[in-house]
């Protein structure tokens, strides 16, 4: 459970254009917050949330009897003797916890109770809609055709159980969020081709799904507009699964179901519209595939070349944490940026505690800027400590001392605001600086000697700097995603670096 305070949330919030808070909140259908000994626990919601503290205990169960889509804050906080700014924090907080949807966005549509206790459970892992009922108006303005005999028959009664009815194939629209859904036994089935081959000559957008022994594979979402072709994006290893005593038929019909509501009503967590997701369903292991387009072909690639099948790892990487098109991005997924794990990140720094610590000055890019002149005209342009110090300070350091309280403020730009560039530097023939290597403690605007420089085999420079990104810092918010942050970060430091050197017309420096 990840935790997240309500007073720090709904501060950070009122500023965010990506959070709205519910104006009339009106609790989840199938959500029930239940009193436990420490406050209070959220059953029903897509993650166990648990409340705790005195508002949680005594409170918060006689909000809940007011959040019922007919209340205003303004109203909720008379009722309750609490000021506006505790009512917005606690609102934004059972928001964030997927309690609350917001009554003010209804808009009047029906549906059985199974499908609207569903859609409104499953929009808190999008966030995108303010109220089911938009999920539902936009779950029935598409057109979903299915193609694949008994499997596809299999999926449209899950489907028309909840009053979602499907068409043929020639009513879907081109340039829509219509969908045609074919489901096959082999990625080189001739009717998916021709399939594939359609929807994309004619723009409207194929989910190709396979049902390989007890292996189901969905995705990805085929659409000309933003993803690889059907032959690049399934060109993945061979499934050859092993017998298996499960019936896969029922359960893949769900699972298909599922990823069709998530992708037309934008509810519920899936992989779609980028990767292919592999389940075993015996098992359930499950793999997430990226779909990458093979250079050459003639479908999806600008390169004028012959067709190269082979995957290369880095194009592998970068679709796999490839953000969606807009229409598909979880306004959900900014919310982990107020977990209070995420938070602490920023203010967690490399330190070494029994080191000899050699205290920088505090210098600012003018007074390098006017020190460098005074240079020029005597002709002394070395480098020197005044000159590191900021190169530093500007390509990884504070901006102010870190306090404890407020933003952790960088001179840099650092994804997420976690820092996780340290900078090591070589020094040689710097005044008021013995030679030797250094790594930089951003915290306490410091160097730390590390060790003696090595034998010189060539002529070296008077500094050298190097920049190591922590990625397994950064990966604990951002997971796989970390590597391109960390790159992006030690980039932005380096230019920052060059910017310090050009602005202070100091000779002989490379960047």
């Amino acid at each position: 459970m990840a935790e997240m305070l309500a007073a720090a949330f709904g501060s950070a919030n009122r500023n965010d254009l990506q959070i709205v808070v519910p104006a009339r909140p009106l609790v989840r259908r199938g959500i029930r917050v239940r009193p436990v000994s420490e406050g209070a626990v959220v059953d029903g919601a897509l993650v166990t949330r648990k409340f705790r503290g005195d508002f949680a205990k005594n409170q918060l169960p006689l909000m809940m009897d007011l959040l019922d889509g007919a209340h205003s804050h303004e109203e909720i906080a008379t009722a309750l003797g609490l000021t506006q700014k505790q009512t917005y924090s606690a609102l934004a907080l059972l928001w964030t916890s997927g309690v609350i949807e917001d009554a003010e966005y209804d808009t009047g549509a029906t549906a059985p109770d199974t499908l609207s206790n569903y859609l409104s459970r499953m929009a808190d892992a999008t966030a995108n809609e303010a109220h089911w009922t938009r999920s539902l108006d936009r779950l029935q303005s598409v057109r979903i055709a299915l193609q694949g005999g008994a499997a596809a028959d299999d999926v449209a009664r899950i489907l028309a159980a909840d009053g979602i009815e499907v068409c043929p194939p020639d009513q879907v629209r081109a340039q829509s969020s219509d969908l045609v859904v074919h489901v096959c036994t082999d990625s080189e089935d001739p009717q998916l081709l021709m399939a594939a081959d359609a929807a994309w000559e004619s723009s409207t957008r194929l989910l190709p799904v396979l049902l390989q022994g007890a292996v189901l594979s969905v995705g990805p979402l085929v659409d000309r507009n933003f993803s690889a072709c059907l032959r690049c994006a399934i060109n993945h290893d061979a499934v050859n699964p092993a017998a298996s005593s499960v019936e896969p038929s029922v359960i893949a019909a769900g699972v298909i179901a599922r990823e069709v509501m998530a992708i037309s009503a934008g509810i519920g967590s899936s992989a779609l519209p980028l990767d292919r997701t592999r389940i075993d369903l015996a098992t359930f292991q499950t793999r997430f595939l990226p779909a990458v387009t093979r250079p050459g072909c003639h479908w999806c690639s600008v390169a004028d070349q012959e067709v190269d099948g082979s995957r290369y790892r880095a194009a592998q990487y970068e679709a796999a944490v490839a953000a969606p098109p807009r229409e598909f991005l979880a306004v959900k997924g900014h919310q982990a940026h107020y977990q209070q794990k995420n938070i602490d990140l920023q203010t967690q720094f490399k330190i070494w505690p029994d080191a000899e610590r050699i205290p920088l000055p505090e210098i600012s890019p003018g007074d390098l800027q006017a020190e460098a002149r005074r240079g020029a005209t005597t002709g002394d342009c070395a480098i020197d400590v005044d000159a590191l110090a900021c190169l530093l300070q500007g390509a990884v350091g504070l901006q102010e001392p870190l306090t404890g309280q407020g933003k952790t403020r960088r001179w840099t730009a650092m994804g997420g605001n976690i820092g996780a560039v340290t900078a090591y530097t070589s020094v040689h023939a710097v005044a008021n600086l013995d030679d030797g290597w250094y790594v930089y403690d951003s915290l306490t605007h410091a160097l730390i000697r590390t060790g003696d420089l090595g034998p010189a085999g060539h002529e070296q420079p008077s500094v050298a700097l190097y920049l190591i990104g922590d990625v397994d810092k950064v990966a604990r918010k951002y997971g796989a995603f970390a590597l391109r942050v960390v790159l992006q970060d030690a980039a932005c430091a380096l230019v920052t670096a060059g910017h310090v050197l050009s602005a202070s017309a100091w000779a002989g420096h490379r960047s």
